[in-house]
Formats: C-alpha cells, structure tokens, sequence
C-alpha cells in the first residue's frame, strides 16, 4: 500500500512499535519522549497546554 501510492502525497503514522519495514520505507522517523515533565513534579494538566 505505501509502496503504490503517489510520490507527491504525505502519509503520517503514529503509535509505537512501528515495524522494521515501515521503518526502512519512511523517509523520516521520529521519536518523543518525555525528558522532563511538570506533571512529575505534581503539576496538573492545563487545559488549552496539555489537553
């Protein structure tokens, strides 16, 4: 499927544990994780910030 579609056209995936094939098919890849984080410190979530 991603191997047919239009050069020009953007695809997004999101989740974790992507396949090593997806992997190797993307052109970028990124990761996110939380290095530091107010919630760890007993801040709440602020509407409009963290939701």
């Amino acid at each position: 499927m991603l191997n047919a579609r239009p050069g020009h056209q953007t695809v997004i995936i999101t989740g974790r544990g992507c396949h090593r094939d997806i992997l190797d098919l993307a052109d970028t890849v990124s990761e996110l994780r939380p290095v530091k984080h107010a919630f760890d410190a007993g801040v709440k979530a602020q509407m409009g910030i963290d939701y």
